[in-house]
Parts: C-alpha cells; sequence; structure tokens
C-alpha cells in the first residue's frame, strides 16, 4: 500500500514510536527537498500541513475507514457482535479491490485535512477576535491549572 501511494519512508519513523517516547516527539518536521520528490499522499499533506503536534495521521487509518466504509451497510444490518464483525471482515479481505480501497482513502484523507485546516481557521479567527475584545482572555486560560 504504501509502496502503491508512493508514501515517503522516512516518516515510518515517526509511527514506530511507542510509551514515553511518543509523548516527547517533537512537531513533525519534513526533510527539505523539492515536493515532487514526493508521492500522492505525502505531497497532500504537504500542501494541507494539519497544524498538530501529533503530526501527519498514518494512511492505514484512512484505509482501515475505507474498508469500514464500503462495508457499513452490511456490517449494520448482519453484525450482532464482535464476532460477527470480524467474520465478515475476514470474508472481506479475499474480495478486497486494493485501487478502489486506496481512492476512497486519499477522499477521506482530503475530507478530514479540509476539515482539521476549517476548525484551525476558525479557532484561530474565534481567539483573535476574543484577544481583541478582551486581551487578557487568553492569558487567563493559559493560566488555569488543570
Amino acid at each position: 500500500m504504501m509502496w502503491a501511494l508512493e508514501y515517503d519512508p522516512d516518516i515510518f519513523s515517526t509511527y514506530e514510536e511507542t510509551g514515553a517516547a511518543a509523548s516527547k516527539i517533537e512537531r513533525f518536521k519534513p526533510k527539505v527537498k523539492s515536493i515532487r520528490q514526493f508521492g500522492k499522499y505525502e505531497r497532500e499533506n504537504m500542501k494541507n500541513r494539519a497544524h498538530d503536534d501529533d503530526g501527519p495521521v498514518p494512511i492505514s487509518v484512512f484505509l482501515v475507514a475505507s474498508v469500514l466504509k464500503e462495508n457499513s451497510p452490511k456490517l449494520l444490518q448482519e453484525a450482532r457482535g464482535i464476532d460477527d464483525v470480524i467474520r465478515i471482515l475476514n470474508n472481506v479481505n479475499g474480495n478486497l479491490d486494493a485501487k478502489r480501497a486506496c481512492a476512497v482513502a486519499l477522499k477521506l484523507h482530503r475530507k478530514y485535512l479540509k476539515k482539521v485546516i476549517w476548525n484551525f481557521l476558525f479557532l484561530s479567527q474565534l481567539f483573535s477576535r476574543i484577544s481583541l475584545q478582551q486581551p487578557n482572555f487568553i492569558q487567563s486560560l493559559l493560566s488555569i491549572e488543570h
């Protein structure tokens, strides 16, 4: 799957971090390269860089979402428990169209990035309006101890 999307293998190490080290991962910093050297998925990430501290969401999450989206009617009708879900998904693996699953995964990824960017822009505009009306509001939010 990663090779089909011409995935940038340099960011694979960010997904392998586990435990206490995962909380210490700094914000994802891509290498300085031409955007033409990246594959489809990574170019989409470069264009629409999400403004979160966790780095990019792996494409495998969107692949699973695409398989679940394609099979949601069957899952909703036939599944009564986790055993039925596993049985249905095991039957799907043999009949899975990889090209279609990749296309749906990329569509879901684009939709996710648009929503993340829109939410970020909305919140930044909201905080700028609040800070203009009440200059000490953001400092009071940051000083609240949890």
